[in-house]
C-alpha cells in the first residue's frame, strides 16, 4: 500500500473527505501490480458520492509520485454511438484500436512501470469499448495493470451486458455512501472557511444524507446546480421515471399504488422503475412509502419548477388522494398548493380540515383552508364559511375575527346565523360591545341562542341575581358570581358556584372564560391551591389550542394566585406571556383586559422592590388619562399610587386612589378583596397627617373585608390598618397572624409577621421582635422573593441579631431533603419509588418537590431535569 519502494505507509489524501477506504484498496491493487499481479478495482454508488472525485485522486497521487504510468478517460453519455471512442481516449497511439488490450498495454508501458488505467461513468461507455475493456479485466491478473473504474448505480447505457462483465471481473468492489457527522463538518468548515455550528452541521447532514455534491450545494446554496442535474438523470432514466420523481416530489411520501395512480403507468412499471431510483440514491423505502432519499434534492426540485406545472401537480395529487378516501387534512394540503378546483367535494375537504386543523391547536392553518374554501364556494354557502373563518381567527386575531362575524351576520338570514358564544365572549372580552349586541340581535332565536347571547351583551357588573347558583350558562353564572364577590356579598354561596364551574369539561370557550373567572373567584376567598387547580388545566387546553385571548387571561390570572403565593419569579414570567399573547391576537392595548395585565406587572415589580422597572412599565404602556373610566382603568390606577406612594409622591398617589374608589364604587365594586383601595389611602393620607380621614378609611376597608369574610382580605386591612392605628397596631397584627397560621397566603403573612416584629422591637420587646423576625425569615426564604428576605434580614440585624443562614441560589437553594428528592427525580424515579427508596411517606415526598419546584421556578419534572443539567446540579 505505497507509491514508492520505500514508503512504508499510506498517504492520506488532503482532498477527499472519508474515503479513506477505497484510497488504500486503489494503492493496494497499485502496490500489487507492480509486483506484475494487476487487478481491476470497481468504485460504485449513486451519484454525487465522490466516484469521480476519488479517481482523480488517485490518478494524481500516482502520477505525481512516478511510479506508474496513469491513462485516464471517461464515459460519455452523448457518445454511446461511437465505436472504440472511451479506448481511443485512453490510448491515443492505438490509432484504430486493432490492438488487444496486452499490445495497448505494452504500448503504453513506460521503463517497466505498471499502468494504471482510470474509467469515469463506465456506464455511458460505447459498447465496443465496454468489450474492449471487459477482456483487460478479464486479464488483468496476468498483466501490471490496474483498471479502476466508477459506475454509478441505477444508469443504464447503452452497453448493460458489458459493464456487468466488467464488474464480474472486478477483484475489488467499493460502494460509497455519504459521509458522517464529522465528515459533513469538516466539509462545510473547507467549503464555507469557518467551523459550522452543531445546528447547521445537523441540518446538512439531515438534508443531504452526507452525499459530498449536496454537502457542497448546500454550502454554497446552489439549489439551481442540484436541480439541473437531477433533471438530466431523470430525463435519461425516461419518461416514467421522470412522473414518478415528480410524483414522489409533490406527495413527499407516497404508496406504489398511488403512484402508479398519479403518473398513470401500470404498477409493475412503477416497481421496476422504483428499484432503479433506489439504486441510483435518487428515492428510498420506508415500509410501503417511497420518498425522495436526499430532502435537499426534493427542495431544489420543488424550488426550480414552473409554478403552473406545480399547482398542476398538487391539484392531480388532491384528486388522488380523496378519490382514495385519505384523511382531509392530506388532500387539503395539496388543495391550497394548487389551481383551483370546481369539484363540488372541495368545499366539504376543505371544511372538514380546518375542523381537524381547530382541534389540533392550528387555527391559523384553520383559517387558510377556510380562505381557500371561500375562494371555492357558491354565493349561498359563503355565511356558513364565514361563521367558521371568524372563529378560527378568534383564537389568534380578534380584529379579524369581529369584522369578519360582522360580514358574515350581514351576509346571512337570522336562520342561517350559526353563531358560537365563545366568539362573542371574545368580542366582550376585548370590548367590542356594540358589535356584539348588533350579532346578538341578528341571529334567531329558537334554540335560545339569542337571548343568552343578548344577556352577555347587556350584562352590567351591578347586576345581582338571587338566588346565586351555578346554571347551564358557565360564563353567565360565573359573572353572576363575579359580580357578588366585587360586591362583597354571599362569599359561601361565591365558592360554591367556583367549585361546581371548576368541576366543568373544557369543552369550549365558554367554560374555559369561566373556569378563569372561577379561579378568580378562589383567590378573592383566599382558597390560592383551589384557584391555581382550576386554572392550570385552563392554560393547558388553551396552548394545545393556541387559544391566545383565553390563554392571556388564564395567564394572567395564575400570575396573581403565584404573586398571592409568592412565588414572584413565575408569576412574572405568567404576566409577561399573557402580555405577549394579548399583543398577538390583537387584544385592544388600551382595553380592560391588557390594562390589568399591566397592573399586575406593575404591582409584582414593586412586591419584588423593582420601582424603577415598575415605574418603565407605566412609562412604556397607554397614558393614563385623568377623567378614565375603561375596564381595568381602576386596577392601573392603583398600581400606579402605589408605586408613587413608594416613591414619596403622596400627594398623587392620593389623587389616583381617590379617582380609583370612585370608579370602583360607581360599579358597585366594594370588596376589598378586589382592589385595597381604601386601606391603601389611609396609609397615604396618615403620611400626610391627616389622621382623622386616615383612620375613617381604615375602619371601612377593614369593615368590608370582615364582611366578606376571606381570612386573607381582612389580613391586609388590618396590615394597613396597623400604619394608621398606632395604639391598636399591635392588636390588629395579632389577629392577622392568627387569621393567616396555616394559610396558604404565606407571602403576606411573612409581610405581617415583619410589621409585627418591626413594631415591637420599636417597643422595646427585641426578644418577641427577633422571634417574630425569624418566623417571616423562616417563611420567606421558601418563596421567591429577595427583597422581603432582604427586609428581614435588615430588620434583624438592626435589633441586634444575627440573620440566619440563607442557602444559595437555584440548585443551591434546596435543602438537603428537597435535593435527594430532586436529584431522584432527574434520574427518572417516580414519587412512589422516591417514597421506597427513602423510607418516607409518598406525600412526603409531594411536599419536598413542590417547594423544590417553588424555589427553583420551574413548573414540573421536565423543567427542573432541564434546570440540573444546566446546572451539574446531579453531581451535588
Amino acid at each position: 500500500m505505497s507509491l514508492s519502494p520505500d514508503a512504508s505507509v499510506a498517504p492520506r489524501s488532503s482532498v477527499l473527505v472519508g474515503r479513506d477506504e477505497v484510497m488504500l484498496v486503489c494503492l493496494d491493487a497499485l502496490d500489487d501490480a507492480r509486483s506484475g499481479t494487476g487487478s481491476t478495482v470497481v468504485v460504485r454508488g449513486g451519484a454525487g458520492v465522490g466516484k469521480s472525485a476519488v479517481l482523480r485522486e488517485f490518478g494524481r497521487m500516482a502520477e505525481a509520485a512516478g511510479t506508474a504510468t496513469v491513462l485516464s478517460a471517461g464515459g460519455c453519455y452523448s457518445e454511446q454511438d461511437c465505436d472504440f471512442g472511451l479506448v481511443e481516449r485512453l490510448f491515443p497511439k492505438l490509432g484504430g484500436v486493432a490492438h488487444t488490450p496486452t499490445s495497448a498495454l505494452q504500448l503504453s508501458h513506460d521503463g517497466g512501470k505498471p499502468v494504471v488505467v482510470i474509467v469515469d461513468d463506465l456506464q455511458w461507455g460505447d459498447r465496443r469499448s465496454l468489450r474492449w475493456l471487459s477482456v483487460l479485466a478479464e486479464q488483468a491478473t496476468q498483466l501490471p495493470v490496474v483498471l479502476v473504474a466508477a459506475v454509478c448505480d441505477g444508469v443504464l447505457g447503452a452497453g448493460g451486458s458489458e459493464v456487468e462483465d466488467i464488474l464480474f471481473a472486478g477483484s475489488h468492489h467499493v460502494r460509497l455512501g455519504g459521509v458522517d457527522r464529522s465528515g459533513v463538518r469538516l466539509m462545510l468548515e473547507r467549503l464555507r472557511g469557518e467551523r459550522p455550528s452543531e445546528s447547521v452541521v445537523t441540518e446538512c447532514l439531515r438534508d443531504t444524507r452526507g452525499i459530498p455534491r449536496l454537502v457542497a450545494a448546500f454550502a454554497h446554496g446552489d439549489n439551481g446546480g442540484v436541480a439541473l442535474s437531477t433533471r438530466v438523470r431523470l430525463r435519461r432514466a425516461g419518461p416514467v421515471a421522470q412522473d414518478l420523481f415528480a410524483c414522489v416530489a409533490v406527495f413527499g411520501q407516497v404508496s406504489v399504488d398511488e403512484a402508479a395512480r398519479f403518473c398513470g403507468h401500470p404498477t409493475a412499471e412503477i416497481v421496476t422503475t422504483c428499484s432503479t431510483l433506489y439504486a441510483a440514491g435518487l428515492l428510498e423505502f420506508a415500509e410501503t412509502e417511497i420518498s425522495i432519499a436526499q430532502p435537499l434534492v426534493r427542495q431544489a426540485v420543488l424550488r426550480e419548477c414552473q409554478p403552473a406545472e406545480l399547482r398542476a401537480l398538487h391539484g392531480k395529487a388532491a384528486k388522488v388522494l380523496h378519490a382514495e378516501g385519505a384523511e382531509p387534512i392530506e388532500v387539503a394540503q395539496h388543495l391550497l398548493r394548487g389551481d383551483s378546483n370546481a369539484e363540488c367535494w372541495v368545499v366539504d375537504v376543505l371544511l372538514a380540515a380546518a375542523e381537524r386543523a381547530m382541534s389540533a391547536g392550528d387555527p391559523d392553518f384553520a383559517a387558510r383552508l377556510l380562505r381557500r374554501a371561500l375562494a371555492e364556494t357558491q354565493e349561498q354557502e359563503s355565511p356558513l364559511l364565514l361563521f367558521r373563518l371568524a372563529e378560527a381567527y378568534a383564537r389568534t386575531d380578534v380584529v379579524e375575527a369581529s369584522r369578519t362575524l360582522v360580514a358574515a351576520v350581514r351576509s346571512a338570514p337570522p336562520e342561517a346565523a350559526v353563531v358560537d358564544l365563545g366568539l362573542l365572549d371574545v368580542m366582550l372580552l376585548d370590548g367590542r360591545g356594540d358589535q356584539a349586541a348588533m350579532v346578538a340581535a341578528a341571529v334567531d332565536n329558537r334554540d335560545g341562542t339569542a337571548a343568552r347571547m343578548l344577556a352577555r351583551t347587556s350584562w352590567r357588573h351591578e347586576d345581582l341575581p338571587e338566588p346565586l347558583r351555578a346554571t347551564e350558562d358557565s360564563l353567565l353564572s360565573a359573572l353572576a358570581a363575579m359580580n357578588h364577590a366585587m360586591a362583597g356579598l354571599s362569599r359561601e354561596a361565591v365558592l360554591g358556584v367556583a367549585t361546581e364551574l371548576s368541576d366543568r369539561a373544557l369543552v369550549d370557550t365558554d367554560v374555559m372564560l369561566a373556569r378563569i373567572i372561577s379561579s378568580d373567584l378562589f383567590v378573592f376567598a383566599s382558597r390560592l391551591n383551589a384557584a391555581q387547580e382550576s386554572c392550570d388545566p385552563v392554560v393547558a387546553v388553551a396552548d394545545s389550542l393556541r387559544h391566545l385571548p383565553v390563554l392571556a387571561c388564564a395567564l394572567a390570572v395564575r400570575a396573581h394566585i403565584r404573586q398571592r403565593k409568592g412565588e414572584l419569579v413565575a408569576a412574572v414570567r405568567d404576566v409577561e406571556r399573557a402580555l405577549d399573547a394579548a399583543v398577538t391576537c390583537g387584544l385592544d392595548q388600551t382595553g380592560g383586559v391588557v390594562r390589568s395585565m399591566l397592573a399586575r406587572l406593575v404591582d409584582i415589580s414593586l412586591d419584588r422592590g423593582d420601582t424603577r422597572g415598575a415605574a418603565d412599565l407605566l412609562t412604556a404602556g397607554q397614558p393614563i388619562a385623568a377623567d378614565i373610566v375603561e375596564p381595568g382603568g381602576e386596577v392601573l390606577l392603583f398600581a400606579r399610587a402605589r408605586l408613587r406612594a413608594a416613591t414619596g409622591d403622596f400627594r398623587r398617589a392620593r389623587t389616583d386612589l381617590v379617582r380609583c374608589g370612585d370608579l370602583l364604587m360607581s360599579k358597585g365594586m366594594r370588596n376589598p378583596a378586589w382592589v385595597p383601595w381604601r386601606g391603601r389611602l389611609a396609609v397615604v393620607l396618615a403620611s400626610m397627617d391627616a389622621e382623622t380621614s386616615a383612620l375613617e378609611l381604615s375602619a371601612e376597608e377593614i369593615a368590608a373585608a370582615r364582611q366578606w369574610g376571606a381570612p386573607a382580605t381582612v389580613a391586609q386591612a388590618l396590615l394597613t390598618g396597623s400604619a394608621v392605628a398606632p395604639d391598636s397596631s399591635l392588636l390588629m397584627l395579632d389577629e392577622a397572624v392568627e387569621l393567616l397560621t396555616g394559610s396558604e397566603d404565606v407571602f403576606l403573612l411573612s409581610r405581617v409577621l415583619l410589621r409585627r416584629g418591626k413594631l415591637l422591637s420599636r417597643s422595646g420587646n427585641v426578644v418577641a421582635a427577633r422571634a417574630e423576625l425569624r418566623r417571616a425569615h423562616e417563611i420567606a426564604a421558601g418563596l421567591e422573593c429577595e427583597h422581603l428576605l432582604g427586609r428581614i434580614r435588615a430588620e434583624i440585624a438592626a435589633i441586634g441579631g444575627k440573620p440566619p443562614k440563607t442557602s444559595g441560589k437555584g440548585v443551591d437553594s434546596l435543602t438537603d431533603a428537597e435535593s435527594r428528592v430532586a436529584r431522584l427525580v432527574v434520574l427518572g424515579r417516580k414519587n412512589r419509588e422516591i417514597a421506597r427508596e427513602l423510607f418516607v411517606q409518598e406525600r412526603t415526598v409531594e411536599v419536598h418537590l413542590t417547594r423544590a419546584y417553588r424555589k427553583l421556578g420551574v413548573e414540573g419534572r421536565a423543567q427542573l431535569i432541564r434546570l440540573f443539567s444546566e446546572s451539574g446540579g446531579l453531581g451535588r
